[in-house]
């Protein structure tokens, strides 16, 4: 069995992005996969976007505090 592959992706003000980002993640062959995307606090149309995907992936909001942060939140 392989091992558990997780993918972070921290988000910022990146609504038109994110679904092209996530069907790159989606088309991998490998599992098992999670794919966990951090909102850094976007203003824009961000959460509504990954509202459509809640069902395959794992959503964490946090107040702006930058990339760094917002990725090793999602490692956490």
């Amino acid at each position: 069995m392989n091992p558990l592959i997780s993918v972070v992706i921290p988000t910022y003000q990146h609504a038109g992005s994110l679904p092209k980002c996530l069907a790159s993640v989606f088309a991998q062959s490998y599992t098992p996969l999670e794919i966990i995307v951090v909102d850094d606090g976007s203003t824009d149309n961000t959460q509504e976007i990954l509202a459509s995907y809640a069902d395959r992936i794992t959503i964490i909001k946090q107040a702006n505090a930058g990339s760094n942060p917002a990725r090793n939140r999602g490692l956490q």
